[in-house]
């Protein structure tokens, strides 16, 4: 049984005059899917501008206030931006790259625990990948 392919792809958007990236965002291909840009591209204007405007804060904050950007959810090692209804998921790995593996839609309440579980298995698995994919790139 062969592998996934697994590859990272930079997120680039425009960013504020005079600022400078402190950050590097990619998204998750996994055997040629990305459920992040898939999902960026059904957005509508509105909700894209909004994602953009979050992912350009995220590449010149170390850590942005916004209450649609979350760093860490409760009991995760994950965050989260959240242009409602939408959940966008992230992680940091080596201080300053961040990367998009996930995506789901929640109209109310909770995804429940067992769906951050599920996203939290799904994270591991692109972190591992993404060392590996670092130290090729070296």
């Amino acid at each position: 049984m062969k592998g996934n392919k697994i590859e990272f792809k930079k997120i680039s958007v425009p960013l504020p005059s005079g600022t400078k990236a402190l950050n590097t965002l990619y998204y998750v291909v996994d055997n040629g899917r990305s459920d992040v840009i898939e999902n960026l591209d059904k957005l509508d204007k509105t909700a894209l501008s909004i994602t953009k405007r979050l992912f350009a804060q995220m590449i010149i904050n170390d850590e942005c206030k916004s209450k649609k950007i979350q760093y860490k959810l409760w009991h995760h090692p994950y965050g989260e931006i959240k242009p409602m209804p939408r959940r966008f998921f992230f992680f940091r790995k080596f201080g300053n790259h961040i990367i998009f593996f996930d995506y789901r839609k929640k109209k109310k309440d909770s995804l429940g625990e067992e769906v951050y579980t599920v996203i939290e298995d799904k994270m591991r698995k692109y972190e591992k990948a993404f060392e590996r994919y670092r130290k090729e790139s070296k």
